[in-house]
């Protein structure tokens, strides 16, 4: 029995689902980007966090000060490949999952 309403609309816990997968996966192709040559796989979230807090060190308040659909869409996955295929492969993974979960 297919989750979407007669007019298509999906029901909430799948795209909540799809959304949980997507986040998960999406971050994939620059950890492993980091792996194959050697970087650190915390860099871009740093890189991130840096840019609001400038002056901060820690790597647990540069995490926490990242605004990941402002930052990496307007400043960063223009700059650096991995970042841009991280949003491909986000964008993949939400739809795969939407799609699986259709023919449950």
């Amino acid at each position: 029995m297919p989750h979407s309403s007669p007019s298509g609309r999906r029901n909430f816990a799948d795209l909540v689902r799809a959304w949980l997968a997507a986040t998960l996966l999406s971050g994939l192709p620059s950890t492993a980007w980091a792996l194959a040559t050697g970087g650190d796989v915390t860099e871009a979230t740093r890189a991130a966090g840096a840019m609001l807090l400038p002056h901060e060190t820690s790597t647990a308040k540069l995490v926490a000060a990242v605004l990941i659909a402002l930052l990496d869409l307007k400043v960063i996955a223009p700059l650096f490949f991995p970042q841009v295929a991280d949003h491909l492969m986000w964008g993949a993974a939400f739809g795969i999952a939407l799609r699986w979960r259709r023919t449950l």
